[in-house]
């Protein structure tokens, strides 16, 4: 694979907490508008231009993020390293780390199926990753890779590095510490000439919307580092995936319906308690009661592998046939619930009346994941939550 270091531009190192942020899909306009209002130097004005009070209304979201990048540049919020490296990137959360790297992967790696994927990408939310890489001239926050084997980073042991360029803990108590490769570079650029695929994580739509941004560079005799797409990769081995869960607002149909339904033609059994579902069967929670329905994945041998997951079964078993929701990307009866305390989310959106019943699903598997995107197929939406996640405005690619 082609991968290679890149000169990034990052923050001071007494900035950095300050200024990265979580990333632009993952926080609401509200949560976006607390972090520009807590720290008007922070990257969010960068990520999510809609909640900048300095964005007026007749400007294009777009530009203001690009005057706003382009302000932390001029007032040294920012500094820009001169030598591509390779940088190394630390996450801890409650006592678990996971070490990956960030590095910048050739576009022709994507269409060629060596960067894999198991999300379909929606046309509105790349062509606007697609206008803010372009506009911005750069990649403003790093898609989310795991390997099958870095060996080099799972012996890693941070204490023979050199001093870290940044180590701070953020609002979510994830502590982030990034280094250069420094005497690691040598093994480490050995490991990953030799990989011959990455997977995408988190950020399917960051890098399908860098490739198009290539494509277009390209053709218009743009700078060749448009070419080059901004990732961090982990070994699969340290990847954290949780659940992702279901809620649906309205059954269509009464509630008791809907019960004998589940009891009956579907097979779930009343239990008197909330409890973790395992593989192969989901935790329904109607009414104040749960349910255990376990899930029959059938035919697993399609290319799709949809039948590889729950949240695929589930929705081929019980939210399309049952509930009638037939494409769960617009369908706006059910939505999803994901991340740290979701299980509590689900709860309190059944009992406030928010929704009419909740599906707990378990975490996929990474082997799973790999086994989806090296068919070519695709996970149902929103089915992998990544935790934790990589801040963005630490590390930036510009491609201008």
């Amino acid at each position: 694979m082609r991968i290679r270091p890149f000169p990034a531009v990052r923050p001071l190192p007494d900035l950095a907490a300050a200024v990265s942020c979580p990333p632009y899909d993952v926080v609401t306009r509200e949560e976006a508008s607390r972090f520009i209002e807590r720290e008007p130097r922070s990257f969010m004005r960068v990520l999510r231009p809609d909640a900048d009070p300095d964005c007026t209304e007749d400007a294009s979201p777009h530009h203001c993020a690009a005057r706003a990048f382009q302000r932390l540049l001029k007032e040294d919020v920012l500094l820009r390293d001169r030598v591509p490296k390779y940088y190394l990137y630390r996450l801890e959360q409650e006592g678990r780390v996971q070490i990956g790297v960030a590095v910048t992967v050739h576009a022709e790696e994507y269409r060629l199926k060596r960067v894999r994927t198991h999300e379909l990408v929606r046309e509105e939310p790349l062509q606007d990753r697609r206008q803010h890489i372009a506009t911005v001239g750069a990649h403003t926050g790093p898609v989310l890779c795991f390997a099958r084997s870095l060996p080099v980073l799972e012996d890693f042991d941070p204490r023979e590095s050199s001093g870290a360029l940044y180590d701070f803990t953020d609002e979510k108590g994830v502590r982030h510490t990034i280094w250069t490769a420094g005497s690691y570079l040598e093994p480490l650029q050995s490991e990953l000439d030799e990989l011959d695929c990455i997977y995408v994580a988190d950020g399917h739509h960051r890098m399908a919307a860098a490739v198009a941004v290539a494509e277009t560079q390209k053709e218009g005799g743009g700078a060749d580092e448009a070419q080059w797409i901004l990732c961090v990769i982990f070994p699969a081995s340290q990847m954290r995936v949780l659940p992702y869960h279901r809620v649906v607002v309205d059954l269509g149909m009464p509630i008791s319906d809907f019960q004998r339904v589940l009891e009956e033609d579907l097979g779930a059994v009343r239990v008197p308690r909330r409890f973790s579902p395992a593989s192969r069967e989901v935790a329904v929670y109607v009414a104040g009661y749960w349910y255990r329905l376990r899930l029959d994945r059938g035919d697993q041998s399609e290319a799709g592998g949809t039948g590889l997951t729950d949240s695929g079964v589930l929705q081929e078993r019980v939210l399309g046939p049952v509930l009638h929701i037939g494409d769960p990307r617009s369908d706006p009866r059910i939505a999803f619930v994901g991340g740290e305390a979701a299980d509590e989310r689900v709860v309190d959106m059944v009992d406030s009346g928010m929704a009419a019943v909740g599906f707990l699903l378990s975490p996929v598997n990474i082997g799973t994941i790999m086994q989806v995107a090296d068919r070519g197929g695709h996970m149902p939406p929103k089915s992998t939550w990544f935790e934790p996640k990589l801040r963005s405005g630490l590390l930036v690619h510009p491609i201008q």
